[in-house]
Parts: structure tokens; sequence; C-alpha cells
């Protein structure tokens, strides 16, 4: 009986171990944070523009009659979207470029703003009060081809409440790390409003450079759109074939 016992207890062990050898336990993954992969290759203008790394300084130069035209379109209505023309220019890693001819307009809902004196003013070059406010420059709203690296637009935010200029930049960061592929590129910038004529420029400090959902923001997700609206058209469909009765089968 007991030659029996010990006999069956070795033949379980090597039953186990033979069903352990064609069985393997797969290994639990390794528990730190994989590479990041974007949700969709940054073009070469998201890069060059957007980049976290770098802190460009933008300047935007307005005549004088466009500047108070500016204020006039907010004081006519502060949710105007009236563009006037100045001159674009960026200063990156020592290099200059400058756009002529652009369109400038202000931008915003709560953070909308009069970017300079209080209403009814016009420009005060010996003492001016300004104020911080957002815009968005365009490119081609005077000159239909021109680009700035293959960009329309280009959105300068101030960080109205926000007193570590860190809440949108980081929250987009983070959007597009877990896969968010609608989330807009974002970085910083220097900023600069300078009226022509005036002794001083303005400097408005540091901003956020946003990317605008515009054609070109479109166009750099387009696969994303066309997977999104091939999904949307099978859901549809399975939706329909569960329906008892088909709308468009109904007798009028």
């Amino acid at each position: 009986m007991k030659k029996f016992f010990l006999f069956s207890i070795l033949l379980l062990l090597v039953t186990c171990r033979n069903q352990e050898e064609n069985n393997p336990v797969t290994p639990d993954p390794p528990l730190f944070q994989q590479a990041y992969q974007p949700p969709y290759f940054q073009t070469d203008s998201q890069k060059f523009i957007y980049d976290i790394n770098e802190l460009p300084e933008i300047t935007v130069e307005v005549s004088l009659a466009e500047w108070n035209k500016f204020l006039n379109y907010y004081d006519q209505n502060p949710n105007n979207e009236e563009y006037v023309a100045g001159k674009f220019t960026w200063v990156k890693n020592g290099t200059t470029e400058i756009l002529d001819n652009i369109g400038l307009r202000l931008k915003g809902n709560t953070s909308r703003r009069r970017p300079e004196g209080n209403p009814g003013e016009t420009h005060n070059a010996t003492n001016p009060d300004w104020h911080h406010a957002s815009f968005t420059v365009s490119f081609k709203k005077y000159n239909k081809t021109q680009l700035f690296h293959n960009s329309e637009k280009v959105v300068l935010k101030w960080f109205k409440d926000d007193a570590m200029y860190a809440r949108e930049v980081y929250s987009y960061d983070l959007f597009e790390k877990f896969g968010v592929w609608t989330a807009p590129q974002s970085s910083y910038c220097k900023l600069t409003i300078k009226v022509t004529g005036d002794n001083k420029a303005a400097y408005f400090g540091v901003y956020q450079l946003q990317e605008p959902v515009d054609d070109v923001y479109l166009a750099n997700r387009s696969t994303f759109f066309l997977r999104l609206e091939i999904y949307g058209k099978q859901i549809g469909e399975r939706v329909l074939k569960m329906l008892p009765l088909r709308i468009w089968e109904l007798k009028m």
C-alpha cells in the first residue's frame, strides 16, 4: 500500500511537469511606460511651427490706420471677426522669416478683449494702455497663395486664468499621447505687437501658439476622418438592420 502511494505521487509530479513544458506560462508584461507613438504622423509644417522645445519670437506690425480700424471693429462689435492687414515676422534659432500683407483679427470667447485702451479711444503712441488679447493670424487673407510652412493660419492665445502658462499646452499634449488625434498642436512663442511709427513695440509676453481648426487641420488628419466615416457608416447599417421596420418602408 505504501509503495502504491509513493508511485501515485511520482506519477502525478511527472504529469504536472509535462503539462508545464507543453503549456508554458506567459509572463506578465513589464510594468513600465511604453515608448510614445503619436496617433498620426506630424507634417514637417507642424513639427517646425509647434516645436515644444523652442521659443520662437513673433512680431506683428500694423499701420496706425489699420490698428485704429482694428480697435474700432471691437467697439462696434466685440465678437467681430474682421481682419486688418499687417506684417508677420518669425524668428527661430537665429533665422528670420517675414511675410507681408497678412491678416490679423481678434479671437476668443470669454478671453476676448480690446487690446488697447478704452472703448472709443484710438491708439496712444505716447502712453499706450495695452491689454492681453488672443489673435488669429491668416497668412492668405490678402494673398491667396501665401502660406507659412504650408499653414494658412496660426492662433496666438494669452493665458487667461492660467498663471502657470501650462494648462492647455499640457492638456493637448496629454490628449495626443492617449490617442486623441483631434487634439490640435500647441506650443509657445514670444509675441510683440508694433504699430508702425511708434518708438517702442509692445511686448505681450509668452503666448500659446495653437493650431487652428481649418482646411489644413483636416487635411493633416484626413486618414482618421476617413476611418471615422467608414466606421460610422458600418455602425449605421447594423443599426438599420436591427430595426423591425425601416423608415423608408413606411407607407404613407
